[in-house]
């Protein structure tokens, strides 16, 4: 049995749970640690943590073939003691005993590593935050690591990649697939999963995975956050991993869940220097590191996705991220959602069963793709309120969330 083999089959048994790691001091060999297994050497202690039959359920022959797939395809394979294995993910409780990455390697082996996450229908405003942080966290030399969905993910690793600099790291919640992973990976990028290649993208994937976002960094900037929203849990994984979880200061920036955060006792920053300073103090500051958050340069995110040029001005009349003209190859600006005073009307043909506020705006996205500010603000509805509504219909299939985080009508219905 190989290295690779062996660290395979110690994956898909102990891999990110509590028992992998005495039992990888008691047998660092992973020729050993599988000898072991094989034998149940401890019937009784360590391994009444786990399940031993798991190690046969995964032979020797089905450990090759995804060695044999991961080579035909350029995913690496990165046991806990290779050298590009993140140093403190190595750090907390359940490590997975392999990771399996794909793209420019070389980013894992950074130690100064930070996470950027929040909801996926983004706030424009706090999309250009996003965006601002991660470019301003490259520039300094931090990794950005995040989940790599629409919203926050995708605009701070956006703003990584503006920056040229330390690159980003995208925690996926599902294996690799050579229907998705096998072209060249973005440049300046790696995406790592602890899911063997094949294994989809199931909905209980994606709170484990969070505890791997948090692991691998410093700490945890939440930008934006509903009341329920999946970065909470990387924030809480965070806390319990001992990093500290950051959130605006801004009033422009408030969301549900950054203000439950910061009541957990979430460090407040103005400016991502604040964030910088705090987990790397060595670190020289930057222009961009030093612009408040709310002051970021507007429209950059969806720029990444249409193409639009990118505004200097700020303030509230700048917030709209849409060019003065739009660019040619788009479609004109889509009619804007009902008065307030008529958006509490019912729509036809929808469940009966849908709450009011989500009839109310999926009244409001049949009008034309709206961004979930522009819902609070038309519709007269909190951001907690609008949040739910979104995941509601998000749900029963009768939205989209489209790339820069408009809230689009599935027009299947």
């Amino acid at each position: 049995m190989t290295m690779i083999t062996s660290w395979l089959r110690i994956h898909y048994t102990l891999g990110g749970r509590a028992a992998f790691l005495p039992m990888y001091e008691k047998y660092p060999d992973p020729q050993a640690l599988c000898r072991a297994l094989e034998n149940r050497a401890e019937e009784r202690g360590i391994m009444r943590l786990i399940a031993p039959e798991r190690f046969f359920a995964y032979d020797e022959a089905q450990a090759r073939a995804t060695e044999q797939l991961c080579r035909e395809n350029g995913w690496r394979i990165v046991p806990f003691t290779s050298e590009y294995y993140p140093a403190l993910l190595k750090k907390i409780k359940d490590p997975p005993a392999v990771l399996f990455a794909y793209g420019d390697l070389a980013i894992l082996k950074n130690p100064r590593m930070a996470a950027v996450v929040g909801t996926r229908t983004a706030a424009r405003r706090s999309a250009d935050a996003a965006v601002l942080l991660g470019e301003a966290l490259s520039l300094a030399g931090v990794a950005v690591v995040s989940g790599g969905a629409n919203g926050i993910d995708s605009a701070a690793s956006y703003g990584a990649a503006l920056a040229e600099s330390a690159g980003s790291v995208t925690v996926q919640g599902r294996g690799f697939d050579p229907a998705h992973d096998a072209e060249a990976p973005a440049p300046n990028a790696v995406y790592v999963t602890e899911l063997f290649p094949g294994l989809s993208g199931r909905a209980f994937n994606f709170p484990n995975r969070n505890r791997l976002i948090s692991g691998m960094s410093a700490g945890t900037a939440v930008l934006e956050a509903g009341g329920k929203s999946g970065s909470l849990i990387t924030a809480r994984d965070a806390m319990k991993q001992g990093r500290p979880v950051f959130v605006p200061a801004s009033a422009l920036l408030q969301s549900p869940g950054c203000a439950a955060l910061a009541a957990s006792g979430a460090k407040e920053i103005v400016r991502p220097q604040d964030c910088i300073g705090a987990l790397f103090p060595e670190l020289p500051a930057s222009e961009a590191s030093l612009t408040p958050l709310d002051e970021a340069p507007v429209g950059r995110y969806e720029q990444s996705f249409y193409g639009l040029p990118v505004r200097a001005a700020k303030g509230p009349a700048a917030d709209d991220p849409v060019a003065e003209k739009p660019a040619e190859n788009l479609p004109a600006e889509p009619p804007r959602s009902p008065a307030v005073g008529t958006a509490r009307t019912a729509v036809a043909a929808l469940p009966g069963d849908l709450s009011r506020d989500a009839r109310v705006v999926a009244e409001a996205v049949r009008n034309g793709p709206l961004y979930v500010d522009q819902l609070i603000e038309t519709l007269g509805l909190s951001a907690a309120e609008v949040q739910i509504a979104v995941t509601e219909l998000e749900l029963e299939g009768l939205i989209l969330v489209a790339p820069g985080g408009k809230i689009v009508w599935n027009n299947i219905f």
